[in-house]
């Protein structure tokens, strides 16, 4: 399936927000999306998302902001190598690898698994949210 490199980023947020990645995470992880499909990672971060065990994310990323403001960090990454690449690229650091552009085509099994955790970011549908005006009226002709 074929998704604009956009869609995937927000896709990459909402996932990331529904697993319980802290706001600042999951933007750093959308915004590497395009390093991490040049470097054909994607599945990586859907995987991490899915395992729910984000200590060592949270951590390598951190040696990363220390790195940026001058302090090295002696601390060896615990994320899968071409992640570890994308979000040193996203930040400007290190190699540059090439970036992906236009239509990406994405495995059904790692979109899927994205959009369930997006899915936790969604407010339930019900009568009080409707009556208080969430979603279209009973005549959605505007």
């Amino acid at each position: 399936m074929k998704r604009a490199i956009n869609e995937i980023q927000g896709m990459v947020l909402k996932a990331a927000r529904g697993a319980g990645v802290p706001l600042g995470i999951a933007e750093d992880l959308s915004d590497c999306v395009p390093f991490a499909l040049a470097e054909n990672a994607l599945n990586d971060i859907a995987d991490i998302l899915n395992r729910g065990e984000f200590s060592s994310l949270i951590g390598d990323i951190a040696m990363l902001d220390s790195q940026i403001c001058g302090r090295p960090g002696s601390r060896v990454p615990h994320m899968p190598a071409g992640l570890f690449r994308a979000l040193c690229a996203a930040r400007g650091m290190g190699t540059q690898p090439d970036v992906a552009s236009g239509p990406q085509t994405i495995s059904e099994t790692h979109w899927v698994k994205l959009a369930k955790l997006a899915a936790l970011t969604y407010v339930p549908a019900t009568e009080t949210s409707r009556v208080s005006g969430a979603g279209a009226d009973l005549s959605d002709n505007d």
